[in-house]
């Protein structure tokens, strides 16, 4: 084979190869289209669901949201009421102990009263005794301190008499 043959030969076999690359560039190619398009349609299929999933979510959420915010709001309301008896229920109970303890100390009070009062008389009438008791040892003193005198000036006289 000559030269001239085996450069026809060559020439063919690359225009085949450069044949076959062009084809397989051009699949290539629609291939790349092909996916892209598959991955806009996925991206946006995706980006579907997950709005519609985030939505359901969010109204989900919401629903929670308003039914817990109802029960602690009942929930705050009967303890409201709770604390309002048992407020109720401790002022009327300090009130009764109040009237009580009122009592009690009028009671006592009138009792400490009347034993002062019978103190009082005690004292006045041992007071009382002491003064007729110090009044009687007066009584014995100017009649001791009288005699006394009567004598002194009795000696005084009988001295004077029998100079």
């Amino acid at each position: 084979m000559t030269t001239e043959e085996r450069l026809s030969r060559l020439e063919g076999a690359y225009e085949q190869v450069d044949q076959r690359l062009g084809d397989l560039t051009q699949a290539v190619a629609t291939l790349r289209q092909e996916m892209n398009a598959a991955f806009g349609a996925s991206r946006d299929e995706l980006r579907g669901e997950i709005g519609a999933t985030r939505d359901e979510l969010r109204g989900e959420i919401s629903a929670v949201r308003d039914e817990l915010r109802g029960e602690v709001s009942a929930a705050r309301d009967e303890i409201r009421e709770e604390v309002s008896a048992v407020r109720d229920e401790l002022r009327g109970e300090i009130g009764a102990a109040r009237d009580e303890l009122r009592g009690e100390i009028g009671a006592a009070r009138d009792e400490i009263r009347e034993e002062v009062s019978d103190v009082r008389r005690e004292v006045r009438v041992e007071i009382g005794s002491l003064h007729d008791l110090m009044n009687s040892r007066f009584n014995n003193l100017y009649l001791l301190a009288g005699g006394a005198w009567v004598s002194t000036v009795g000696i005084m006289v009988g001295l004077f008499l029998t100079t």
